[in-house]
């Protein structure tokens, strides 16, 4: 047990013994104030959190601890509100953001942080909001954007960089894309430019190939395209980048309906979303929010194309850790650019989800009415430690107000009776619905989300052990069957999901795999995904990734 660098208070510790476990000691004077030290512990007997008192008001020390006796928080009140540094940490002691307060206001230079430490964004606030340039880096500390801000609001010109290369500069007025735009390409050059207004498109565009031939110009009228194109207008999105602030207001309408469909590996979310896009009502617009474990992002080329449908991904992290700025920072830009009807944000499976809820409430509060978290289970799995172990899926049960039993048409009579068993002790779930396929009623998004007073983890122990690779391979195209024969031998003892898109000879698949009865079964669906080959896998353990890629690319039959 860790026990505070200061004196726990008289009266805290009685007998030598902890009170009960859970509780908090702290003193009242005669009128009922609180004053001294409120200690309260952990049920195993660590110390939680530590705040002193003062005529009933927090003032002085703020300390809280994680579960295994590592610092979380530190920090200070004065009067009842946050007063001087506040700092989280990870478990691991990695420092996760870094706040400077005045009596309840952010004031200063506020820093987040990668879990390697590097700084993910820096900023300066002044009255609790930005105040200034706004500069997010990514994790090998290269600068990534850069914004300026006034009131908490994008106001004024913002750059982006990918690999030192500036791709994008516009002008952003009282938080809304307003005035010129240029974007770039890799080696210079440019690739689009026009004018914003009121964060659309307006006035005249002009979009040029990769090899610097002029495709198409023309008009825009609130981001409708209008007379004078010649050819018709490319479709290519608004540019966009991370670094929105939370406190930013909606520009027209109210809140965007938000579902979230969380669930363990290989459950069977992205089928699931699928699903769900193809009941889109006419007319509206939606948005699908993509975060992935891995690094080279798949899960985006699985989802359907249409109109008013518009599809996000960030690879390379877990959208539920404080550090991981850019993924809320995301989707607070794809509400100002994209002006969603419905947005769907689909975390890995690895994430706590209460996590990424808590993380979305506090920073795009006002902007998001947050619906029912439909949470997918595969329940031939419910017999497999290594799934039903991890924190991150007890998080996602714990969090969820509809549970979606998938692929029952494949479960046997004993998996179904244990998921039925598993929601029978969730009285409080909103829905419980067994399908195959990924079928899924538009209505199940429309409920309203429960009061879930379960705390999430603070922690990514859900991730510990867990390590992801992801293989590009340009050029090469593969025989489908003698892929499947090298992964089959080749995958480790420890995989959890495998999956990529794939240039055969017969074609462009999207390539999923499970593991059935102790084999392996290739699931291959066509796709007009542009690019190159590339596959995805999530292993727990240790991995000798050389040798997976070097048994695909035997695979391989032209380079």
């Amino acid at each position: 047990m860790t026990t505070p660098p200061w004196d726990i208070p008289e009266g805290a510790v009685r007998r030598g013994r902890l009170p009960p476990a859970g509780r908090q000691i702290w003193h009242e004077d005669d009128r009922g104030r609180r004053h001294g030290t409120a200690v309260r512990w952990y049920p195993s007997g660590q110390v939680r959190t530590l705040v002193d008192y003062r005529d009933g008001q927090r003032h002085g020390r703020y300390r809280a601890w994680h579960p295994g006796g590592t610092l979380a928080v530190t920090g200070g009140y004065e009067g009842d509100r946050e007063h001087g540094l506040w700092q989280s940490f990870d478990e691991g002691g990695a420092l996760q953001m870094s706040l400077p307060c005045v009596r309840g206001s952010t004031e200063g230079t506020c820093r987040s942080h990668y879990p390697n430490g590097a700084v993910a964004r820096e900023w300066v606030a002044r009255g609790g909001a930005e105040e200034g340039p706004v500069v997010v880096y990514l994790a090998d500390g290269q600068r990534f954007s850069e914004a300026d801000y006034v009131g908490g609001r994008r106001h004024g010109t913002r750059r982006v960089w990918l690999a030192g290369v500036k791709v994008i500069e516009d002008t952003w007025a009282d938080g809304a894309a307003d005035g010129p735009v240029r974007v770039w390409g890799w080696s210079g050059q440019l690739l689009q430019e026009g004018q914003n207004a009121g964060g659309q498109r307006s006035g005249w565009w002009r979009f040029w190939g990769f090899t610097g031939d002029l495709i198409a110009e023309g008009a825009y009228d609130s981001g409708v395209p209008v007379g004078g194109w010649a050819p018709p207008p490319p479709v290519m999105p608004m540019p966009a980048a991370p670094a929105v602030p939370a406190s930013q207001d909606l520009a027209q309408g109210g809140p965007v309906a938000t579902t979230v469909v969380t669930g363990f590996l290989g459950a069977g979310k992205t089928t699931v979303i699928r699903d769900l896009l193809r009941q889109k009502p006419p007319g509206e617009r939606w948005v699908v929010y993509v975060n992935e474990f891995g690094e080279v992002g798949v899960d985006a080329a699985a989802m359907p194309a249409g109109e008013g449908l518009m599809v996000r991904e960030l690879a390379g992290g877990c959208a539920c850790c404080t550090s991981n700025q850019p993924f809320v920072d995301g989707i607070a830009d794809a509400l100002d650019t994209l002006r969603p009807d419905h947005l769907i944000v689909e975390p890995t499976g690895l994430a706590d989800a209460g996590a990424l809820i808590a993380q979305l409430r506090a920073r795009l509060a006002g902007r998001l009415e947050l619906r029912a978290t439909l949470c997918v289970v595969d329940p031939r799995r419910l017999d497999e430690p290594r799934y039903v172990e991890n924190p991150a899926y007890s998080a996602q049960l714990g969090v969820s107000d509809v549970v979606i039993a998938n692929r029952c048409d494949l479960a046997s009579p004993e998996a179904m009776a244990r998921f039925r068993d598993l929601v029978a002790r969730r009285p409080d779930l909103a829905g419980v619905l067994e399908t195959e396929m990924g079928r899924v009623d538009l209505a199940w998004t429309t409920l309203a989300p429960a009061d879930h007073t379960a705390p999430h983890s603070h922690h990514h122990d859900h991730a510990a052990g867990i390590s992801a690779r992801g293989f590009r391979f340009p050029g090469v195209t593969f025989s489908r069957a003698r892929l499947e024969a090298a992964l089959a031998a080749a995958l480790p003892p420890g995989w959890m999901r495998l999956k990529g898109v794939i240039v055969a000879a017969d074609g462009r698949w999207l390539l999923n795999a499970d593991e059935r009865s102790g084999g392996v079964v290739f699931d291959w669906q066509p796709t007009a995904e542009p690019g190159a080959s590339r596959l995805e896998c999530i292993s727990a353990g240790a991995v000798d990734w050389a040798a997976l890629e070097g048994a695909v690319r035997a695979a391989q039959t032209s380079s």
